[in-house]
C-alpha cells in the first residue's frame, strides 16, 4: 500500500514496482511529475488552481506540489527496500 506523508492510505500495491529497475523507472516518473507541479505554480502561483475542473476536483497549484512531493516521497521509500536488499 501507498501511505502519504500525514499516514492515509492512498493506493494498493497493485501497481506497485517489482524489482529495483521499475522503482527507479517510477522515481523518474514522479520527479517529472513534482517538476511540472513546481513549473505550474511558478507560472500561475501558489493559491491559483486549473479554472477548467470541476470544483470539486480543484486544488491549489501549491497544494498539487505538495502532494507531488508526498508521491516522489513514497516512491524513494519504496526504492530505498529495493536497495537494502541489494
Amino acid at each position: 500500500m501507498i501511505i502519504d506523508l500525514s499516514g492515509k492510505v492512498l493506493k494498493s500495491d497493485k501497481y506497485a514496482p517489482v524489482d529495483i529497475n521499475q522503482a527507479l523507472d517510477h522515481v523518474i516518473e514522479e520527479c517529472g511529475e513534482v517538476i511540472a507541479a513546481y513549473g505550474k505554480m511558478r507560472r500561475f502561483g501558489a493559491a491559483s488552481s486549473n479554472p477548467e475542473l470541476p470544483e470539486s476536483q480543484r486544488e491549489t497549484n501549491g497544494d498539487a506540489l505538495l502532494r507531488e512531493l508526498g508521491d516522489l516521497w513514497n516512491t524513494l521509500v519504496k526504492l530505498r527496500e529495493f536497495m537494502d536488499e541489494i
